[in-house]
C-alpha cells in the first residue's frame, strides 16, 4: 500500500478510485458513466459513505439515462428487505440524512425517473420514502398546473404507494375542486385523468 492509498471501511482507496469519483462531476456524460461503472465494479458505495454522497447528489443529474442508473443503485443500497449484504451503516445514515432533505426539485428529478423507466417505480418509491415531508412536496407538484401531465399523474401514483396519509385532506380538497369544474372548461380535460390517480391513492390511504 503506497502513501496515496489508504483503507476506509474494509475499501482500499487508490488514486485510481478518486479519479473515478472526480468523474461523476465530469460535464461529459461518457466520462461520468466511465466513473459511476468503475464505482460500481469496487462496490465503492457500500463501504464509503463520501462515495454514497456524492452518487446521491446525481439524482438530478441532466442526463435521466444516467440520473436512472444511479437511483437504482442507491435504492439498493437502502433496501433493507433484501437478502444481500448491507452497506455499513455509515453509509446508511449518510443516504438517509440526504435523502431526507430533499425539497420538491428533487423530489420533481424523482419522478422524471419513473416517468421516463416505469420498471424503476419500486426503487423510486424507496427514495420518496426515506423522505418525511415528501408528500407535501408530491402535493405540490400535483397541484402545480405547469407540470407536465405525467409527472403530476406520477405524483399523484407515489402519494398512495409512499403512504403519504398527512396529504389526505390536500387530495380531497383538490379532487372536490376537480370534480365541481369537469366538463365546465375543455382545458381541464387533461386534468380529468387526475381524477381516478388521486381516488386510487385516497383508498390506499384508508
Amino acid at each position: 500500500m503506497d502513501k496515496f492509498t489508504f483503507e476506509i471501511n474494509g475499501l482500499e482507496i487508490t488514486p485510481s478510485l478518486w479519479e473515478a469519483c472526480e468523474c461523476l462531476t465530469h460535464p461529459d456524460l461518457q466520462i461520468r458513466r466511465e466513473g459511476i461503472q468503475r464505482l460500481v465494479e469496487t462496490q465503492a458505495a457500500h463501504h464509503s459513505p463520501l462515495v454514497a454522497y456524492l452518487l446521491a447528489t446525481k439524482l438530478s443529474d441532466p442526463d435521466l439515462s444516467f440520473r436512472t442508473y444511479v437511483a437504482k443503485i442507491l435504492a439498493d443500497l437502502i433496501d433493507f428487505d433484501a437478502q444481500v449484504r448491507l452497506p455499513s451503516e455509515a453509509v446508511c445514515l449518510t443516504l438517509i440524512y440526504f435523502l431526507a432533505q430533499m425539497r420538491t426539485r428533487q423530489i420533481f428529478s424523482l419522478l422524471q425517473i419513473a416517468d421516463y423507466d416505469p420498471s424503476s417505480t419500486v426503487q423510486v418509491a424507496r427514495l420518496i420514502g426515506a423522505c418525511s415531508f415528501a408528500g407535501k412536496h408530491l402535493l405540490d407538484i400535483l397541484t402545480n398546473h405547469a407540470a407536465p401531465m405525467s409527472i403530476r399523474q406520477n405524483a399523484a401514483r407515489f402519494i398512495g404507494l409512499v403512504g403519504y396519509s398527512d396529504t389526505a385532506q390536500g387530495l380531497e380538497r383538490y379532487l372536490s375542486r376537480m370534480e365541481t369544474r369537469k366538463g365546465v372548461q375543455t382545458e381541464l380535460e387533461d386534468e380529468a385523468s387526475l381524477i381516478p390517480l388521486i381516488k386510487e391513492s385516497l383508498n390506499l390511504l384508508g
